[in-house]
């Protein structure tokens, strides 16, 4: 959760304004999230600053390195912004965590019968927002990650990084582990009793 506490000590620190600050945070967090209609965040940062005027700041905060790159649309308003993964971390080192955790331990390439494709297609700063954008618990955070090196293990990883994650895919694995280490389990079992 951002507080007024953090804004402040993030705004001093890094010798931004508070409202620079915020801008950073709004392009940090995921830019879909839409819930019981509230306005996405790019589009509340559209609106603040189709008020206030907003390309000297952009031009400024990518010039600095906090903003990688953002793009506008014929309207003049934004419709990409990538944070560095600096700022990203001020406000989400604990999903950055996991999402670089995954990340890092998914394989570049993956083969499925005779084809060879690439699995690990966006960058971590990419791949962090869309992680972000789940909303994982900690708890299914700890099982993707479980899921994901089992499945490597046992060479029935066959996605891409996105198929496993937003697709759900790792769900689909996760039910195949569990219930292969029931019947494995209860093989062994089996046989102990016999």
């Amino acid at each position: 959760m951002i507080t007024i506490d953090k804004i402040m000590s993030i705004a001093m620190r890094e010798h931004l304004s508070t409202e620079r600050v915020c801008l950073l945070f709004l392009f940090s967090v995921n830019p879909s999230r839409n819930k019981n209609g509230r306005k996405t965040d790019k589009k509340l940062a559209n609106e603040y600053f189709s008020r206030h005027g907003y390309l000297d700041d952009l031009n400024s905060l990518e010039h600095l390195g906090y903003i990688i790159k953002y793009k506008l649309d014929d309207n003049g308003d934004l419709c990409d912004c990538e944070v560095s993964d600096k700022v990203q971390q001020w406000f989400w080192p604990k999903i950055k965590e996991s999402a670089k955790e995954l990340w890092e331990i998914y394989p570049r390439k993956l083969k499925v019968g005779d084809n060879e494709f690439n699995a690990k297609n966006l960058s971590l700063s990419k791949f962090s927002a869309r992680y972000k954008a789940k909303g994982l618990t900690e708890q299914e955070d700890k099982d993707v990650l479980k899921v994901l090196k089992w499945a490597i293990s046992t060479d029935n990883l066959k996605c891409g990084m996105i198929k496993f994650l937003e697709l759900d895919a790792w769900e689909d694995l996760w039910h195949e582990m569990t219930s292969s280490n029931v019947v494995s389990h209860r093989s062994s079992n089996d046989l102990t009793i016999l």
